[in-house]
């Protein structure tokens, strides 16, 4: 299976320095020109399904890449962005970011999701679709956080830090399983 992860175009939140987390925040102009700018990019790529996190950022990115295709968009809530509870809407400077993508270290907000359960559902969903898809190109719209945990996924704990799996706003990454 041919994997291709993006994240979705910049909001306003990601221009803020705001931590999204599962809040439900839309593409601002930069975001849409940077999902049309991807378009371009993916024009000569043969995607065969997208599988896409429900949220409407990625939903719109989703909307712009696959336009004109004839590709079926699948919406997955494991997909989703990770969920950081009360310091969502926050500033991401003003947590302690790097440490919540420590494996076996306890949330570090009331309601964060640990890595781990980022990991597990990450997991289970490309367990699953590797079923019906092993033989596929497969375009997954998702979110940053989500984006580094594909790549423990598929190559296991990064060789300097997280950031190397980390995607920006409608950068692509390929993977192969």
């Amino acid at each position: 299976m041919r994997v291709l992860i993006i994240r979705h175009g910049e909001t306003d939140w990601n221009k803020q320095g705001l931590l999204q987390g599962t809040k439900d925040i839309p593409l601002n102009e930069v975001g849409i020109a940077q999902a049309e700018m991807a378009y371009d990019s993916l024009a000569n790529e043969k995607i065969d399904v997208a599988f896409c996190s429900p949220l409407i950022r990625t939903r719109q990115t989703a909307d712009i890449l696959l336009k004109g295709r004839n590709v079926p968009i699948i919406y997955d809530d494991r997909i989703v962005e990770r969920r950081f509870g009360v310091a969502e809407g926050g500033s991401v400077y003003d947590i302690d970011f790097e440490s919540t993508w420590i494996p076996g270290k306890p949330p570090m907000y009331e309601g964060m999701e640990t890595f781990e359960m980022l990991l597990e559902r990450i997991t289970d969903f490309f367990d699953d679709i590797y079923k019906e898809y092993y033989d596929k190109t497969v375009l997954v719209v998702t979110h940053g956080g989500t984006s580094i945990t594909c790549g423990y996924y598929f190559c296991g704990p990064p060789k300097t830090d997280k950031d190397e799996y980390f995607c920006r706003n409608c950068v692509v990454k390929e993977y192969n399983k």
